[in-house]
C-alpha cells in the first residue's frame, strides 16, 4: 500500500559512519498484529534523546555506537490490525499482498559442519557464498519474489555495516538466536551456527537483563529464557538467519511477551520490563575482537578485507574506512586477515 517504511538514527553523528564506531539496528512490527515491538521501539528513541547529555550512560552510548531503530517493517499489516475491534485472530500478521516477511528472504540450504568438538549439530550454508562479498548487485537480479518490505531491508543491511542486531517480535517471552532453518530431514533438534556460543551470551544478555524472561516460565517454557530457533519451531526464509550468512551482522529474534496485541493500558509495563533490556543488548558490541586493516606500504584502509576466526567457520568483513567488529566470547583466538592481493 506503499507506506513508508521509517528509520531514526541515533548517534552524536547520525549523518555519517565514524571510522572505529560499530553500528546496530532494532526492528520491530515484522508481523502487523505484532504491536508491542513498535510501541517499545518508539519509546525508546523518546528515552534516548531525552536522555542524551542529562544522563552519563546514555550520552555514552549514543556518543560511541550508531543506532538505527525501525519501529515497524509492516506498516499495511499494522494499519489492518489497528482498525479491528478483535485481535485474536492477528489477520494484521501478514502484509498487504497476504505473504508472511519472515519467510519471504531468500531460502538457505544446509549441511553439517565437520568439526574439531565433534558437534554435529552445527551447520553451515551449503550455497557457494561468502558474506563478505557485496550482494547489492545479486539483490537487484534476485530470482526468488521478494516482498517491497525485505528488498528493502536488505538493501539497509547491505549497505550499513552493522555489528548487531534485533528484530521484536511478540507470542512468547524468550530471546530466540539463529538458525531457524535446519538441514532438510535432520534428526537434530538443534540447528546451531558455528557462532553458536556468541549467539547464546547475546541472548541471554537482553533475557537476563529482563525482569522476568531470563525465568522461562511464561507462556513457552525456555531454559534461561533462551533458545535455538530450530529447537523450538523451523522457519524457512527468516530474516535472522538470512543476516547471519549474508552480511556481518549478528541477529536475534526477541519475542517480548505471550499477547500480542495488548491493551494499550498495559503497554507502559511492557516499556517498563524492556527499557534495559533493549539499553543491555546494544553494549554487547562491546564483545569481541575490533580494529582496522590498512594496506602497510600506503596506509591506505582496506576494505572487504576477511576476518576469519580459526576454528568458527563464519567470517567478517571490513568496511569502507578499514574498519571491522568480530563479537566473540571471551577467550583466545587465532585471528587471520585476508584479501586477494595481499599476504595474509
Amino acid at each position: 500500500e506503499k507506506r513508508d517504511l521509517w528509520v531514526m538514527i541515533i548517534s552524536d553523528q547520525p549523518l555519517i559512519h565514524e571510522p572505529g564506531e560499530p553500528e546496530v539496528k532494532y526492528i520491530g512490527n515484522m508481523h502487523g498484529d505484532e504491536s508491542v515491538g513498535r510501541e517499545c521501539l518508539i519509546l525508546f528513541i523518546e528515552y534516548l534523546c531525552i536522555n542524551y547529555e542529562k544522563h552519563d550512560y546514555i550520552t555514552q552510548l549514543v556518543n560511541n555506537i550508531r543506532i538505527h531503530i525501525m519501529p515497524t517493517m509492516n506498516p499495511d499489516g499494522f494499519e489492518y490490525e489497528y482498525k479491528q475491534t478483535v485481535h485474536a485472530l492477528g489477520n494484521g500478521r501478514l502484509n498487504a499482498n497476504q505473504i508472511d516477511l519472515n519467510r519471504n528472504f531468500p531460502k538457505l540450504e544446509f549441511e553439517r559442519l565437520n568439526n574439531k568438538n565433534n558437534d554435529h549439530n552445527i551447520v553451515i550454508p551449503k550455497q557457494n557464498f561468502d558474506n563478505t562479498n557485496n550482494y547489492l548487485d545479486e539483490l537487484t537480479n534476485i530470482k526468488e519474489k521478494l516482498e517491497p518490505e525485505v528488498r528493502a531491508v536488505m538493501h539497509w543491511s547491505l549497505i550499513y555495516p552493522f555489528v548487531l542486531s534485533a528484530n521484536l517480535h511478540g507470542g512468547a517471552l524468550v530471546a530466540n538466536y539463529p538458525f531457524d532453518s535446519n538441514i532438510q530431514d535432520s534428526t537434530s533438534k538443534e540447528s546451531k551456527s558455528p557462532d553458536d556460543q556468541t549467539f547464546k551470551m547475546l541472548a541471554k544478555a537482553y533475557s537476563y537483563a529482563h525482569p522476568k524472561m531470563y525465568q522461562g516460565n511464561a507462556c513457552v517454557r525456555f531454559n534461561d529464557g533462551i533458545t535455538n530457533g530450530a529447537a523450538w519451531y523451523i522457519i524457512d526464509g527468516g530474516m535472522q538467519d538470512w543476516s547471519y550468512a549474508y552480511t556481518s551482522d549478528m541477529e536475534i529474534t526477541i519475542e517480548l511477551g505471550c499477547n500480542k496485541y495488548p491493551d494499550e493500558t498495559d503497554l507502559k509495563s511492557y516499556w517498563d520490563d524492556n527499557k534495559g533490556a533493549l539499553l543491555a543488548y546494544i553494549t554487547q558490541v562491546v564483545h569481541g575482537i575490533r580494529g582496522f586493516v590498512f594496506d602497510s606500504k600506503t596506509k591506505i584502509p582496506l576494505s572487504g578485507v576477511m576476518i576469519h576466526v580459526n576454528g568458527i567457520e563464519h567470517n567478517v568483513s571490513s568496511y569502507r574506512d578499514g574498519d571491522f567488529f568480530r563479537l566473540l566470547t571471551p577467550g583466545i583466538y587465532d585471528i587471520t586477515a585476508e584479501r586477494v592481493g595481499y599476504v595474509n
